[in-house]
This record gives C-alpha cells, sequence and structure tokens, in this order.
C-alpha cells in the first residue's frame, strides 16, 4: 500500500475580502458592478486552485517516471542474469557430472 506524500484539500473560492480595508484614508475605491467582482474573484480562486493542482500532478507524474525508471533498471538486470542462467542451464549434461560415492 502506497504512503501518503501529498494532501490536497480544496479551499474556499469566495472567502476573502473583496473591499479594501478601511484603514482610515479618505481614498475609497467605487465599484460600479458588485456581482462582476465577486465574480472575478471567485473566478481568479478557481484558477489558482487549477493551477495548484497542475503543479502537484506534475510532482507526481515526476517521481511516478523516477520509480517506473528504478524497476525498469532493476528488471533489466533481472533479465541479463535469468539469460545468463539460461545458457548454463543448457550447457548443463548431468552424465558427465562426477558422483562422489
Amino acid at each position: 500500500m502506497p504512503f501518503i506524500q501529498k494532501v490536497v484539500e480544496p479551499k474556499f473560492l469566495c472567502r476573502r475580502r473583496v473591499w479594501p480595508k478601511d484603514d482610515g484614508s479618505s481614498r475609497q475605491t467605487e465599484v460600479d458592478d458588485e456581482l462582476e467582482l465577486v465574480v472575478n474573484v471567485a473566478l481568479c480562486g478557481a484558477l489558482r486552485q487549477l493551477s495548484s493542482i497542475a503543479t502537484h500532478a506534475d510532482t507526481l507524474f515526476k517521481d511516478l517516471r523516477t520509480e517506473l525508471d528504478a524497476v525498469r533498471v532493476r528488471t533489466e538486470a533481472l533479465r541479463t542474469r535469468m539469460d545468463s542462467l539460461e545458457v548454463k542451464a543448457l550447457a548443463f549434461n548431468p552424465r558427465t557430472v562426477a558422483v562422489r560415492k
């Protein structure tokens, strides 16, 4: 069973402050369409999450490729060993072996 290496959890898309902070300055931002502002914030959050998922998938596939390359190298070494043993087994003649008394 594989060990958990990365945990991916969903984040809230719209749980952030939309309006600028009221820091006492006289400059306030006017918003023409509040719904458009909320939709844009949600869209940016969704794009941020998709980017994060793509990054996780990239690292996951890189790790998988590294592990599969290691398995391939071990399999090639095993195949080489099996070929040499097959040659020795075919060349073996049990009638020529001396039996101890």
